[in-house]
């Protein structure tokens, strides 16, 4: 997890007693987060991959809590979270369906923190990624409350021997009062 470390520390920062993992894949963050105290619920629509995440969650010691819900409509009470993360995720929607997402998270939460491989990531996980560079990350998110918005985690490669390139990119969200 030391790729994210970055993203780690953003979540840290909040203080967050509550915590949502939107689409939690293995839930392998979540795992850890509950291992150092925080109270995490993590959903996935996927029941495969639930029934992986609650594996990993025994295996690993966690005491994280799962619901199986699709992240545009969570079966979640208003505000009931101090901060909703994802990671992975996003880079597989529409910006259309990314800015649904952001507004069911900040329903129910807080404040929304979200990674995705940037542009320069080396290579595609599942095919499907979107991979895009940061200003286009934040034309997608205008409008909305951004407290951080930066790429994280820079690489060299042989080709760039001189030029690290960011891997990763994440932004956090805050509840807005206008929105």
């Amino acid at each position: 997890m030391t790729i994210h470390r970055d993203f780690f520390s953003s979540i840290f920062s909040e203080r967050p007693k509550k915590i949502l993992e939107a689409g939690c894949g293995p839930a392998l963050f979540s795992i850890h987060l509950s291992k150092l105290g925080y109270e995490c619920v993590a959903i996935d629509r996927d029941p495969k991959i639930l029934e992986l995440a609650r594996k990993n969650n025994q295996k690993f010691g966690g005491n994280v809590r799962f619901i199986k819900a699709d992240i545009e409509r969570l079966p979640l009470r208003d505000a009931e979270f101090d901060l909703s993360f994802s990671q992975g995720v996003f880079e597989h929607y529409s910006d259309r369906e990314i800015r649904r997402m952001i507004d069911e998270q900040l329903r129910i939460s807080k404040k929304v923190l979200f990674s995705v491989p940037h542009f320069f990531y080396l290579h595609k996980d599942f095919g499907n990624e979107r991979l895009l560079p940061k200003w286009r990350w934040e034309k997608i998110l205008r409008g909305y409350s951004v407290a951080e918005s930066r790429c994280y985690y820079p690489l060299r490669r042989k080709k760039t021997l001189f030029l690290k390139l960011p891997q990763m990119y994440m932004a956090k969200i805050q509840l807005c009062a206008s929105r």
